[in-house]
């Protein structure tokens, strides 16, 4: 993360278990959640020590989702990360009680991997589920607003690759969303992968 100049950010699928994690690692401080089984499930915020802003009331709210207050100057972010797996029912309903829980004065965000891309639902219940309640918290995904090298817009880019039977099969499931009045309180934001 170091290299690529990220202070702050989540890790999907963790897989972490009983606990076993480094909280330090250089100039960084983790918090994870314990997944359900080795095999899939957790999230985990790490964050850098840094005058530019601070990392409050980290809590834990089940095995795939973290809240926090990011403090910046001015501005006061309430954001939940979340780790939705593709046979979950139950993590939609732990991003929800999270959400309530935002402090007046607090601009709520939801970044994470939610396995379901919200423009086009798969027309099963757990799809359609949760970008109605996507829809309900009135958020917009921010990403497309994002300008990236070359000036280009994030529209339509899938997040996820995998080929299936000699075909690459793609989607977007992973999402920084926030309240569109919310966008304009963010400048020079880019992807980057390792």
């Amino acid at each position: 993360m170091a290299s690529m100049g990220i202070d702050i950010g989540f890790f999907q699928e963790t897989k972490l278990m009983r606990n076993i994690y480094t909280c330090c690692f250089g100039e960084y401080s983790m918090v994870a959640t314990e997944a359900v089984s080795a095999a899939q499930g957790g999230v985990a915020l790490f964050w850098k020590e840094t005058d530019s802003f601070e990392v409050e009331e980290v809590v834990k709210r089940g095995p795939n989702v973290i809240s926090f207050e990011l403090v910046t100057g001015r501005n006061c972010f309430y954001i939940v990360g979340a780790y939705i797996p593709p046979s979950d029912f139950d993590a939609i309903d732990e991003v929800e009680k999270a959400w309530q829980q935002c402090p007046k004065g607090c601009l709520p965000m939801l970044i994470g991997d939610l396995n379901v891309d919200l423009e086009l639902p798969a027309d099963d219940e757990r799809g359609v589920a949760i970008a109605e309640q996507i829809d309900a918290m009135d958020l917009v995904c921010m990403t497309q607003h994002f300008h990236q090298r070359r000036r280009r817009r994030v529209r339509g880019r899938s997040t996820w690759r995998m080929r299936r039977q000699g075909k690459w099969v793609s989607s977007k499931p992973d999402y920084f969303l926030g309240r569109a009045t919310t966008r304009e309180k963010f400048k020079r934001v880019s992807i980057r992968l390792p």
